[in-house]
């Protein structure tokens, strides 16, 4: 499972797919991982806001 952004391509989960569905273990992995990588880079984007005003 895969998001790609403007600045880069997230690989979040290499699973092997042997049914339709996508377990939801395998959902629930991807979407903290994806809030975890949002939070750093809003993050990041602050810090560089305020360090800009300086």
């Amino acid at each position: 499972m895969y998001r790609v952004d403007p600045n880069a391509i997230l690989i979040l989960e290499v699973y092997a797919k042997k049914t339709k569905r996508i377990l939801r273990e395998v959902i629930d992995r991807c979407k903290k991982r994806l809030k975890n990588y949002d939070d750093v880079v809003k993050k990041a984007k602050e810090s560089s806001k305020t360090d800009k005003g300086r």
